[in-house]
């Protein structure tokens, strides 16, 4: 059975930036989103999950630990191309699966999905930054990472990640 509504309804405080609709008002600056977007694209790559590859979707909310809202729309467009594709968290849900026990799925095909945190990025000067990321597949298997990034002639790449508890 399905339980429809927010993924991590305990984790997420949503904030009112969902009524802010499809436009870019409020969006967080380029850099900002281009860093988040690097690091994103990373741990989909690179995340230690059950799924790994076999997610559906990925659910894209931006902070972490008890608080994370929905990811500003210029992020997703970012991450556009994606495969599985990428979404905003409000797509998903909790359901219940006889095998795992609860997991997050998308919440209109509910097949299984990977939510994916990212924090805004931690500056150091104009070519470096840091980006906190976490990843939550069910309840006790999520993980986190601390990153580093420089920015190339290609834009934000990933330059190193470690693996930390989820905050």
């Amino acid at each position: 059975m399905r339980n429809p509504g927010w993924v991590a309804t305990a984790l997420l405080t949503l904030a009112s930036c969902a009524s802010a609709g499809e436009g870019d008002v409020g969006a967080p600056p380029s850099n900002d989103v281009a860093a988040q977007a690097a690091t994103l694209r990373w741990l989909i790559q690179n995340n230690d999950s059950a799924l790994r590859s076999s997610a559906n979707a990925y659910c894209v909310g931006t902070g972490s630990g008890l608080v994370v809202t929905e990811p500003p729309v210029a992020l997703i467009r970012a991450l556009r191309g994606t495969l599985p594709p990428v979404q905003p968290i409000s797509r998903c849900a909790w359901a219940r699966d006889v095998v795992v026990g609860r997991r997050v799925v998308d919440e209109i095909s509910e097949a299984p999905a990977l939510a994916l945190f990212v924090d805004l990025p931690e500056w150091e000067g104009t070519d470096r930054a840091r980006v906190w990321a976490e990843y939550l597949e069910r309840p006790g298997l999520r993980g986190a990472y601390d990153c580093q990034l420089q920015r190339g002639a290609v834009g934000w790449e990933v330059v190193e990640c470690d693996r930390r508890l989820p905050r």
